[in-house]
């Protein structure tokens, strides 16, 4: 599959097509005022990835304190439409998160992800991302654990 790809800021008209991906990707989905309320807080960390304008991934990166009085950054979300995975999109908007990350000068990127996605895991070690060893329990539901990583940049 060829690509014309571009990640570029996302706006209040992309979160329609943000929602659908969402949808798609997750059991318990962000909600359309989550991301709208995530774009309005930290736009700069909003990015949308678009093939012949067309929405077909997106990362949402927010600053939050953890652990210190400097700011670091929290994955919120990161998705790719279904027929676009297993291409190396995901792994570009990581890219560029940590980007942007670096560039507010923030100390460690932090994400949850379930237990049981290893793929997702696998990416994320691969980025230099380890476990903080803190185990979210039912953070997915019922049942549903999730682990926290951390990149320190």
């Amino acid at each position: 599959m060829t690509f014309s790809k571009e990640i570029r800021d996302c706006t209040v008209a992309d979160i329609v097509s943000v929602c659908v991906i969402e949808n798609l990707s997750f059991e318990k989905p962000y909600t359309p005022e989550i991301f709208l309320d995530l774009l309005r807080r930290f736009p700069e960390g909003f990015r949308i990835m678009e093939n012949d304008g067309q929405l077909i991934a997106y990362c949402v990166i927010s600053p939050f304190r953890k652990y210190n009085a400097r700011e670091s950054i929290i994955i919120n979300s990161i998705a790719v439409k279904p027929e676009f995975r297993k291409q190396g999109l995901g792994s570009e908007l990581l890219r560029d998160a940590i980007k942007i990350a670096r560039k507010k000068g923030a100390p460690s990127v932090f994400l949850q992800v379930a237990v049981e996605n290893h793929k997702a895991r696998n990416l994320y070690t691969k980025f230099g991302f380890s476990s903080t060893n803190k185990l979210l329990k039912n953070y997915y539901g019922p049942a549903r654990n999730a682990i926290e990583m951390e990149l320190v940049l």
